[in-house]
């Protein structure tokens, strides 16, 4: 009777804590990418398709000279330096909309960077361009 009951306590413990681990794991997906490395990279084809069904908005993490010089169509400038301040502000904007970065790097690293910033801030959908400015 003693291992009876020994073992279901040691059952529960195990699933309570599996429940525990699983609770964590969809906070974390609800807050958004934790690290710069496991930002969403969205294709510069799939960067046309979400911004033809308006379901991305387009932002410009590099500086406001770069920006003038050159940007995409339709991104806005918000400057990396700039990100956690205007965070609210992006999030007003984009509403339901997937908050898209780009910088001029190739490996996305600024906008990476503010797009782990943002989803700290509470602005959840966010991805980086694959190749930053240049790609597309």
């Amino acid at each position: 009777m003693y291992v009876r009951r020994q073992m279901i306590g040691t059952i529960a413990v195990g699933v309570t804590a599996w429940l525990a681990f699983g609770a964590g794991l969809a906070a974390q997906k609800a807050r958004g990418p934790a690290d710069p490395q496991h930002v969403r990279r969205v294709q510069p084809a799939e960067l046309k398709t979400l911004l033809a069904k308006d379901q991305a908005i387009l932002v410009d993490v590099r500086s406001a000279q770069a920006y003038e010089r050159g940007h995409l169509d339709t991104a806005i400038s918000i400057p990396a330096a700039e990100v956690e301040a205007r965070a609210a502000e992006l999030r007003r904007r984009a509403g339901s909309r997937t908050v898209v970065l780009y910088c001029s790097c190739a490996f996305e690293h600024s906008a990476a960077e503010a797009a782990v910033k943002l989803a700290r801030l509470g602005v959840t959908r966010v991805a980086v361009l694959a190749g930053g400015y240049f790609s597309a």
